[in-house]
C-alpha cells in the first residue's frame, strides 16, 4: 500500500528534533517523488513573498509548454541551496534556461543564477521575464535578491543578460 504525502510528511515531523516553530509566517515544505527516492525541502521564500513571487510569474511575458513549474524550481533551488558549501557564493547554473522559471526561484532564495540556452528566442524570453518580474517584485516591496540572468550557448545560441 502505497504511503499519502502527509503520511510521509508526519513521519518526517516526527523524526525532527526539538519544538515546532509556529509564529511568524509558515515554511511551505515540498514533497517530490522520483522513482527511487523521495525529497523533502524546506521552500526558501517566506509566505507573504510567496505570493507576490507568484502572481508577478504568473504575468510573466514569455512562456511556453514545457516551462518548469515555479514549485518545481523552488525545490530545485532549495536541494541546490542546501548541498552547497557554507561560504560559498558561486553561481546556480541553468544550462537550459528556457523561460527562466530556475533563475527566478534563485532570485527568489537570494541566490546568483546565471542561464544558458541553444535557443535565442528563450533566452530573449527569459531575459524579457526577468526584467519583468524584478519590476513588479521590486516596485511591490522593494526587495533586492540574487542576480540572474539568461545567455546564448552553443551554436545558434542568442545574445543575452548574463
Amino acid at each position: 500500500m502505497a504511503a499519502e504525502a502527509s503520511d510521509i510528511l508526519c513521519t518526517a515531523a516526527r523524526a525532527l528534533p526539538g519544538e515546532p516553530a509556529l509564529q511568524g509566517p509558515s515554511p511551505l515544505l515540498l514533497l517530490v517523488r522520483t522513482p527511487r527516492l523521495w525529497y523533502l525541502a524546506l521552500d526558501v521564500t517566506v509566505s507573504r513573498q510567496r505570493s507576490e513571487a507568484e502572481e508577478a510569474w504568473r504575468l510573466r511575458p514569455y512562456s511556453f509548454c514545457s516551462a518548469t513549474d515555479l514549485r518545481l524550481a523552488r525545490l530545485a533551488v532549495s536541494l541546490a541551496a542546501a548541498h552547497r558549501a557554507a561560504g560559498d557564493n558561486g553561481a546556480l547554473l541553468d544550462p537550459c534556461c528556457g523561460s527562466g522559471g530556475i533563475l527566478f526561484a534563485a532570485r527568489l532564495a537570494g541566490l546568483r543564477a546565471v542561464g544558458l540556452d541553444r535557443n535565442p528566442t528563450a533566452v530573449e524570453g527569459a531575459t524579457a521575464n526577468m526584467a519583468a518580474v524584478d519590476a513588479l517584485l521590486d516596485g511591490s516591496n522593494g526587495s533586492g535578491g540574487g542576480g540572474g540572468g539568461c545567455g546564448g550557448g552553443g551554436s545558434g545560441g542568442g545574445g543575452g543578460m548574463r
